[in-house]
């Protein structure tokens, strides 16, 4: 079991310095580092982020290790929960975009500590590059092509090729986790790489772990029109991945990779995409009779069935949902709404319709 080291037990010419850096960022840490679409750990014991990032702050890397193998060896099974040791992962990689470059270079700096302390574990090798490649976006910024000033594209190719290093490294030892292979699809997106090396990187993630949902989310994002894809790539690339899977997982695992898109398009998803609702209710369907008081799934299907227009099952899903509706689905005001709309007995949507996530920029 691992524990934060006390004030008291730093080194005096630390304590001051630790309470400042802590304070900092307390505040810099993300809200949330994972994405709407994600499905939810259950009963995870992952420590919570502030808790992992403090332990890099106070060099608790063997505690970090310890934590790292053991969530290695357990195995989950396909869409069962979010793998702890992705969670691991997702909690150690996510300051706020907004904290000072001063921050995140003290952070990258402990990592890079703890990469010493451990030169043949992944661990520490993954958690740098991802965040350097967050840092990268950084630079940046969300906006569009043309309002990225000279500094920031020279920042962003700097800090995404300083996260190539380190992942290329990484492939080089014994033991790899499909999460470094996530990581270098990310940094694919931001180099531009072609498909064919893109998916080069998917495949020897699969190989790894073929239940690892992120892989197949990261290829579907890079084959976005936004980005890499033509039309309709993105969703032909889900479809195969579902048929190759085949039977019920199938059917989840396009509910889940399609779902992990639906930010781009809101409420327009299903009438400016090739995507199946049909398909995805038999996903959403497949995964309830597995997990039938799974209420974020019931949310998000009830969700999806009101932008498609199927009032009878958003009805339905209404009714077995009562109160207990889901803040990363949708607001309380919007879940009202499509509630009242779903219970019409002529169906209009509703004006506003709610938004699943408003990114402007890869976060994950």
């Amino acid at each position: 079991m691992f524990r934060l080291a006390k004030s008291s037990e730093l080194p005096a010419a630390r304590r001051g310095a630790a309470k400042l850096w802590t304070a900092r960022l307390l505040v810099a840490l993300s809200v949330s580092a994972l994405p709407f679409c994600a499905k939810p750990s259950h009963g995870a014991t992952v420590p919570a982020h502030a808790n992992l990032v403090l332990m890099v702050w106070q060099e608790q890397f063997d505690e970090l290790e310890s934590l790292a193998n053991e969530f290695r060896k357990e195995k989950t099974g396909f869409y069962s929960g979010w793998p702890k040791l992705c969670l691991l992962y997702e909690r150690l990689d996510s300051l706020d975009r907004n904290v000072t470059d001063a921050v995140w270079q003290e952070y990258i700096a402990k990592i890079e500590k703890w990469q010493q302390a451990f030169p043949e574990s992944p661990t520490p090798r993954v958690v740098l590059g991802d965040t350097y490649v967050k840092w990268a976006w950084k630079a940046r910024g969300g906006g569009y092509a043309y309002t990225v000033t000279e500094d920031g594209w020279r920042l962003m190719r700097e800090r995404l090729a300083k996260a190539r290093t380190v992942l290329e490294d990484a492939e080089k030892l014994p033991v790899r986790d499909a999460e470094l292979y996530r990581v270098i699809m990310k940094v694919a997106l931001g180099q531009g790489w072609t498909k064919e090396e893109l998916d080069a990187a998917f495949q020897k993630g699969i190989a790894l772990d073929p239940n690892y949902q992120g892989l197949y989310e990261a290829k579907a994002y890079f084959l976005l029109p936004r980005w890499y894809g033509e039309k309709g790539e993105w969703e032909a690339f889900v479809a195969q991945a579902a048929d190759a899977r085949g039977g019920d997982d199938g059917d989840v695992l396009y509910m889940s990779v399609a779902r992990s898109q639906a930010w781009t398009e809101k409420e327009e998803f299903f009438k400016n995409t090739s995507i199946s609702y049909e398909r995805m209710k038999r996903g959403f369907e497949a995964s309830l009779r597995r997990n039938p008081t799974y209420f974020w799934d019931m949310n998000s299907y009830c969700y999806f069935a009101c932008i498609a227009g199927d009032s009878e099952t958003a009805k339905q899903l209404f009714d077995k949902i009562k109160d207990r509706w889901e803040g990363g689905v949708w607001s309380r005001q919007d879940f009202d709404r499509w509630k009242a709309w779903a219970n019409q007995p002529v169906q209009e949507a509703p004006r506003s319709i709610p938004p699943q996530s408003d990114k402007a920029q890869p976060s994950g």
